[in-house]
């Protein structure tokens, strides 16, 4: 049992997890991912309990904002995605699952944390653009995963980085106010890369 699974599954809300999302298919490996960021959304929400909402975009089946719900003092958790998930969403307090298109028209209340895991291509470059135009969203944590269009960097810095982490460096730096790029080995998957970002 890898390190996040087993620290999941030691909370007491993880049956609760469970029963509202249903069986997720590679089980281990969307938990990892999801534990990754909620490690990174827990150093904001603690310098500020019930302040912070979650917003998390290109959610799937909403597992970090349900763990943030479930494991952390948030103010509330949105789930957003162009496609409605069918599950037990309604039964869980201060969350709500949205259907939207990431390209239309956002609206945000209060004090945002915005994040996603493995957005692909152009919804990472959306998003970061999303978090760089609304004053509302103090906090971006983004993991990446589809490798887009990568343009100015020479074919040496692709060698060394791989095709992926030059790709998550790309977005890096398109991101505005104090950011960093980390590479979490306990996530289990090859896009395993996170960017953290905090406006000034």
């Amino acid at each position: 049992m890898g390190k996040y699974l087993e620290q999941f599954m030691s909370y007491r809300c993880a049956s609760d997890i469970i029963g509202t999302i249903g069986p997720i298919h590679n089980f281990e490996k969307e938990i990892s991912e999801a534990f990754g960021l909620l490690k990174e959304i827990k150093s904001f929400v603690l310098k500020a309990p019930h302040e912070l909402t979650v917003v998390d975009l290109c959610s799937g089946n909403a597992l970090v904002p349900l763990m943030s719900t479930f494991m952390l003092p948030v103010k509330e958790s949105i789930a957003v995605d162009i496609h409605l998930r069918e599950k037990n969403y309604e039964k869980v307090r201060n969350f709500k699952y949205v259907k939207k298109n990431i390209y239309d028209e956002m609206d945000f209340n209060g004090r945002v944390i915005l994040t996603t895991c493995h957005a692909c291509k152009g919804l990472a470059e959306r998003i970061i653009e999303i978090y760089n135009t609304t004053k509302e969203i103090e906090y971006l944590i983004l993991s990446p995963c589809c490798i887009g269009s990568v343009e100015g960097y020479p074919e040496v810095v692709k060698d060394k980085l791989g095709k992926y982490l030059t790709w998550a460096y790309f977005l890096y730096n398109q991101v505005d106010g104090k950011k960093s790029l980390k590479v979490n080995a306990d996530i289990l998957s090859p896009c395993n890369a996170i960017i953290i970002a905090e406006k000034n």
